[in-house]
C-alpha cells in the first residue's frame, strides 16, 4: 500500500470489531464473527463505497483538489 500511495491517492482505512484486539492475532480472530463486528464492516464498507461514489460523481474539480493534496502531502508543495 505504501509504494502504491506514492504514484496515486489512496486510502487505508482502519476500524475496531471488538475492544481493541491487535489484527492477525487469535483475540481478534476470536471477536471476528459477532454481530458487532459484522455492523462495524458493513459500516466501514458503506463509507468507503460513498467515498468512491463521491470521487466518480464529483467531476473534475474532486480530482484536481485530491491530486494537489496528493502533491503536497508528497513534495511538500
Amino acid at each position: 500500500m505504501g509504494n502504491v500511495s506514492h504514484v496515486v491517492p489512496s486510502i487505508h482505512p482502519y476500524y475496531r470489531v471488538g475492544n481493541g484486539e491487535v489484527n492477525h492475532t487469535r483475540e481478534f480472530t476470536s471477536v471476528c464473527n459477532t454481530p458487532e463486528a459484522h455492523c462495524q464492516t458493513l459500516r466501514a464498507a458503506k463509507s468507503m463505497a460513498f467515498t468512491c461514489i463521491n470521487v466518480l460523481t464529483g467531476g473534475d474539480q474532486i480530482l484536481k483538489q485530491i491530486t494537489a493534496q496528493l502533491k503536497k502531502d508528497l513534495l511538500g508543495l
